[in-house]
């Protein structure tokens, strides 16, 4: 560990000012056939009040000198995946109000009805591998219901290379009533997203009680990935641990 933190020290040192980053975010949001038009925009607005929560904004603008860059997209089946966002650096409240701006008047595509997580995975990677100077990069996948098209997650980590990349989950629940019996095949949901989706050194899941729920879970989701400890960025330095979640 301490071999890790002076290498991370001297790699910081030797990236030109203009090129850190201290982490790249990638947010996938679920638009299957489960998300009615009210649930949709209920997940959009839900991201944008998380980005302009005071705690989450001061946590984002924290490091101007190493930004955090993100990057918004949407998906379902195993051909639809739509960027809502590209990569953008978190500098500013303005950027912040910007993003929530672009979110709040983005309309989806038709989407299909199926849920294909591990094609949603391959897609975030492929955009995750345009930042590879970050210090950290982090997946963010939204769903609620387990994969039922395309490459399983378990398939898309077998086949590709995720080092380097922790992938956590926010799962939603169709049923906000915590005594409802249907209340605890979600927290099922939830167990899958843990044993199936989520990768790497500390890594974890997020439960939001409906889509109600979200702002609430995505800020909680936002403050605890965006406060993690750097341990290191390449391949030489960082844990490569699957499916460990603290």
């Amino acid at each position: 560990m301490r071999l890790a933190y002076i290498l991370l020290l001297i790699t910081m040192a030797t990236v030109p000012a203009s090129a850190a980053c201290r982490h790249a975010l990638v947010l996938a949001l679920d638009i299957s056939g489960s998300v009615d038009p009210t649930e949709y925009r209920l997940q959009l607005s839900g991201v944008a009040n998380a980005l302009l929560a005071p705690d989450v904004q001061e946590l984002i603008l924290s490091e101007p000198e190493a930004p955090i860059t993100l990057s918004i997209f949407e998906w379902s089946s195993d051909l639809h995946q739509k960027m809502i966002l590209n990569w953008t650096e978190l500098k500013s409240r303005e950027t912040l109000i910007n993003i929530a701006s672009v979110l709040a008047n983005h309309r989806k595509d038709r989407a299909t009805l199926k849920t294909a997580i591990g094609s949603a995975l391959k897609f975030s990677k492929s955009i995750l591998d345009q930042k590879k100077h970050c210090w950290r990069r982090t997946i963010d996948l939204s769903g609620d219901g387990s994969n039922n098209d395309g490459k399983t997650p378990q398939e898309t980590y077998m086949a590709i290379d995720f080092d380097n990349i922790v992938v956590n989950g926010l799962v939603v629940s169709l049923d906000k009533d915590t005594q409802n019996p249907i209340f605890n095949k979600q927290k099922e949901l939830q167990g899958y997203f843990d044993t199936e989706v989520i990768h790497g050194f500390g890594s974890f899941s997020m439960l939001a009680l409906g889509y109600e729920d979200y702002k609430r879970a995505m800020s909680e989701k936002l403050l605890k990935e965006l406060s993690a400890p750097i341990i290191g960025y390449n391949n030489d330095t960082f844990p490569k641990l699957r499916n460990k979640p603290l």
